[in-house]
């Protein structure tokens, strides 16, 4: 019986976690379900080896630290200055949040064991190139802010290719055994590049316009090789922009920023968000209570965008609505990310956590992005992977 159960096991747990890869960028609630079965795994592994489950505690003690004073912060504000657990979107939605947190833990247990990180990048790649497909067609249908299959606002699909991006462009520039992986995430992220140019967002334009730049003068050291790809570049930006002059018009757009309504609209949303801050510098107004005091109390009269629930900036967003403690914890949780995953860089995936990590943070400063869970789900999986990886690959530089 232990025999059939453990070459079941060799079977299964691949299995999800590639199945994971795939749904994780096309269906919320496939990939809500499949986590449910990684916990489950997770579980069952921890009362079948529980010294192993302690020994990984107590090797992230410090990302467990901070994930649980952030969620624990996150409880205290719903339940003493927010809208409680039953109510307020931002709330249910940080329930999300907290839940994809902790998906590092299956991920150390399982994936280096049975090998299979490459093929979920892979499985990962077939998902993201369905939605460029998908956002090419809605393009050609004249929709000019297409979405993900992971449906939500079309901000909800920009988030997903501010995190990916950087990581199959990392992926491209390595060295595989077999030519044909090269092949694959070097087309993948040719093609999430044009799909990204098409969402028509400017912020995130600008946000990889300084991220994939600076992956390729870490990565390449050759000055002459590095010139050459960036006249390729220019030469591809060129035609593209021909082709599409709706995307010319909209890119030429962010040199006139200052006349751009949707820009004096963020200006007005961030004052908004500083005059709560002012007034609530410490405990902010309560998780979920942003929307409802921003409508009733800080929205100015010559705002024209009237329906905002948020105020495009997670930072600003973060202190008005958690106060002072919150933004704190929230910083010092992705800002160990980034320290702890730079200096393992020397790691290509400490490189890929570093500058999925840091494309997100910069994001943050023109949009709300954690209220998406949906493809805060992405990073939160890649975070995963990531951590799991270096972690076994610090484990075999100690052992020699």
């Amino acid at each position: 019986m232990t025999d059939k159960l453990q070459r079941f096991s060799y079977w299964f747990v691949p299995f999800v976690f590639l199945f994971m890869g795939l749904c994780v960028t096309l269906s919320e609630p496939m990939s809500r379900n499949v986590i449910r079965v990684l916990y489950i795994i997770a579980a069952i592994k921890f009362f079948l080896n529980r010294e192993e489950f302690f020994e990984i505690l107590r090797n992230k003690k410090n990302f467990l630290f901070l994930m649980c004073g952030l969620i624990a912060y996150m409880i205290f504000s719903a339940m003493f200055f927010g809208q409680q657990f039953t109510g307020g979107e931002n709330t249910i939605e940080w329930i999300f949040f907290s839940y994809n947190m902790l998906l590092f833990l299956p991920f150390i247990f399982f994936i280096r064991r049975f090998n299979v990180t490459e093929k979920i990048f892979i499985t990962l790649g077939f998902g993201l190139l369905a939605n460029d497909i998908f956002i090419a067609w809605q393009f050609t249908q004249g929709i000019e802010r297409p979405i993900t299959f992971l449906k939500g606002s079309f901000m909800q699909g920009t988030v997903i290719y501010v995190i990916l991006l950087p990581t199959f462009l990392i992926l491209s520039l390595q060295k595989f055994d077999d030519v044909r992986k090269k092949i694959f995430f070097s087309a993948t992220f040719i093609a999430s590049l044009i799909a990204f140019i098409l969402l028509n967002t400017r912020g995130p334009w600008i946000d990889l316009a300084i991220i994939l730049p600076l992956i390729l003068i870490y990565e390449i050291r050759d000055r002459k090789k590095l010139l050459k790809i960036a006249g390729v570049t220019l030469i591809a930006a060129g035609i593209f922009l021909a082709i599409f002059p709706n995307t010319l018009e909209r890119v030429k757009s962010i040199g006139q920023a200052s006349s751009q309504q949707s820009v004096t609209e963020r200006f007005l949303m961030w004052r908004s968000a500083s005059n709560m801050i002012i007034e609530h510098p410490i405990f902010g107004v309560g998780l979920g209570n942003y929307d409802e005091e921003y409508q009733q109390h800080y929205i100015f009269d010559e705002a024209k965008e009237r329906e905002q629930t948020h105020a495009h900036n997670v930072y600003l967003q973060f202190w008005a609505e958690t106060g002072i403690f919150g933004l704190i914890f929230f910083c010092a949780l992705f800002g160990y990310i980034l320290f702890w995953s730079w200096r393992r860089s020397w790691c290509l995936f400490g490189k890929i956590l570093f500058f999925a990590t840091l494309a997100l943070m910069l994001y943050g400063f023109t949009d709300y992005t954690i209220s998406g869970y949906r493809a805060m789900r992405v990073y939160w999986f890649l975070f995963g992977i990531c951590l799991a990886e270096i972690d076994w690959q610090e484990k075999l530089v100690d052992s020699e």
